[in-house]
């Protein structure tokens, strides 16, 4: 009898245990399913330049679309800049730029570090954003099949 209530105290923390390691990990690597832009953005491929108000009412708004972070007279924003042209005119496709710059004096850089980059916002929240200073996203800077992959994990195309 003395042993019961450790018994039952043994397969309550097996049973927390076991949820932890299955169900905590399907809400904290939250998968994005894969969703269209605004139907504006597509049958036409441009590089828009917009500045921090026009980014803010999109996000107000809850739009979804992709934003190129670049600075201008940088060679590898300008790299990134033609593997995006060759992107968009590969699937006539339209995006945003906006300079890192305009992004720091805003106080809107956050959680971009470094420059160039590319975020992609669903309903107005940041999806996913390619990262300059980290090794596994250099591959996505530098062909287009490499970015269109990465892309298209969570942007549909038509």
């Amino acid at each position: 009898m003395k042993h019961k209530p450790f018994l039952f105290l043994f397969i309550l923390l097996i049973i927390i245990i076991v949820s932890f390691f299955f169900i905590v990990p399907k809400f904290i690597n939250k998968q994005i399913d894969p969703f269209y832009l605004e139907e504006e953005y597509y049958n036409s491929s441009s590089l828009e330049e917009i500045d921090i108000d026009s980014l803010k009412t999109m996000l107000d708004e809850k739009k979804n679309f992709a934003v190129f972070v670049y600075q201008p007279m940088c060679v590898t924003s300008q790299e990134f800049n033609d593997v995006l042209n060759e992107f968009q005119q590969k699937h006539q496709i339209t995006f945003y730029k906006i300079s890192f710059s305009a992004l720091t004096k805003a106080n809107m850089a956050d959680p971009i570090k470094y420059y160039p980059s590319f975020i992609i916002y669903k309903e107005g929240k940041s999806v996913d954003f390619l990262e300059a200073d980290k090794e596994e996203d250099t591959k996505y800077y530098q062909n287009v099949e490499d970015f269109e992959d990465w892309f298209m994990q969570y942007v549909l195309l038509k």
